[in-house]
């Protein structure tokens, strides 16, 4: 079982070598797990329901999309107590994942996806993604 906290998981993606498993919530939060359960911990910064996740091909780095349309990038090679017991995940600038290759591209807002909206297009005309991993 991978708890997602008090509210019900909205994603979850497993890392490119499967050795991490990174599940949302409607808490607002990303939770990040060894692939054998253990707390790795946690993604906190967004505003609103986190909806998308991708994984860059090493497993360091996690990008999300929440129900705001932000998109926000985690450093998850390093996290630190945040006091209440919990492990937390540095949120990291987008110059930082600039030259980073991403394993899977779901996040409707990415920089790997800017042709799916037209100028003027709702933030909702487009329900989901994907892009050849060769590209």
């Amino acid at each position: 079982r991978w708890p997602a906290g008090s509210k019900e998981a909205t994603a979850a993606s497993f890392s490119g070598d499967g050795s991490k498993l990174a599940v949302a919530s409607k808490d607002f939060l990303i939770r990040v797990f060894s692939a054998d359960g253990e707390p790795l911990g946690v993604c906190s910064g967004h505003t609103s329901v986190v909806t998308h996740l991708d994984w860059d091909l090493a497993g360091r780095w996690v990008q999300s999309n929440d129900m705001s349309y932000e998109l926000l990038f985690w450093d998850l090679s390093d996290a630190a107590a945040d006091g209440g017991g919990d492990r937390k995940f540095r949120k990291a600038r987008p110059a930082d994942v600039q030259p980073v290759s991403w394993a899977t591209m779901t996040c409707r807002l990415a920089w790997g996806v800017l042709g799916a909206y037209d100028k003027g297009m709702a933030g909702s005309a487009v329900n989901g993604v994907d892009r050849d991993a060769g590209r």
